[in-house]
């Protein structure tokens, strides 16, 4: 891809496609920000190595979709792992780990002053203990400074530079960007290990 968006003509034979002489599709200098996302350690060291963002998500071993799998690949040790896969990579390609972005899925939000309750529904409605949501990237609980401190160490323990939030809900996310974002803002980035 990064040859067709840099490149006058690009000629490919691939396993699963071909390109001859394709013009450039991209006018210089601009080149498409690439995201490669995934879970096991080869998708991510592909990231580190050719991509612009690592988006590091659960694993799906089966090729299904299962939440508890899914919160047992979405730990922080877990993404502490992931990203050293990415940053591996990186290195592997010749290039600098700390110029490639991090970023998760937040599949669920439980936030605001009944947080409680919302993180005992979706522990209910999903099947699974609400002890498992708390150290998953999946889940977001809490009030807004715990949440606050939660993204912060994610931050600062994995390099998590941005979460993508699946479906939140008006009411959640009216919360998340007052109570949690506004006071993100004032925090001073940190560079990640």
């Amino acid at each position: 891809m990064r040859r067709l968006w840099r490149d006058e003509t690009t000629t490919f034979t691939g396993r699963f496609y071909q390109v001859t002489d394709s013009p450039r599709v991209a006018p210089e200098p601009v080149s498409p920000t690439l995201l490669v996302g995934g879970g096991g350690p080869r998708v991510m060291r592909l990231a580190g190595g050719v991509g612009d963002i690592a988006s590091m998500i659960p694993r799906q071993e089966t090729g299904e979709w299962s939440l508890p799998a899914s919160l047992a690949d979405s730990t922080m040790d877990r993404m502490v792992e992931k990203a050293a896969w990415v940053r591996e990579g990186a290195a592997t390609a010749g290039r600098d780990p700390a110029s490639i972005e991090l970023n998760t899925m937040v599949f669920r939000l439980a936030v605001g002053a009944d947080a409680a309750a919302r993180r005992d529904a979706l522990a209910r409605d999903n099947g699974v203990a609400v002890a498992d949501l708390g150290d998953s990237t999946l889940f977001l609980t809490g009030a807004g400074p715990e949440v606050r401190d939660r993204l912060l160490e994610y931050r600062d323990r994995v390099g998590l530079t941005y979460f993508s939030l699946f479906d939140p809900g008006d009411d959640q996310i009216e919360y998340f960007a007052e109570h949690v974002v506004g006071a993100l803002g004032s925090e001073p980035s940190r560079p990640h290990r």
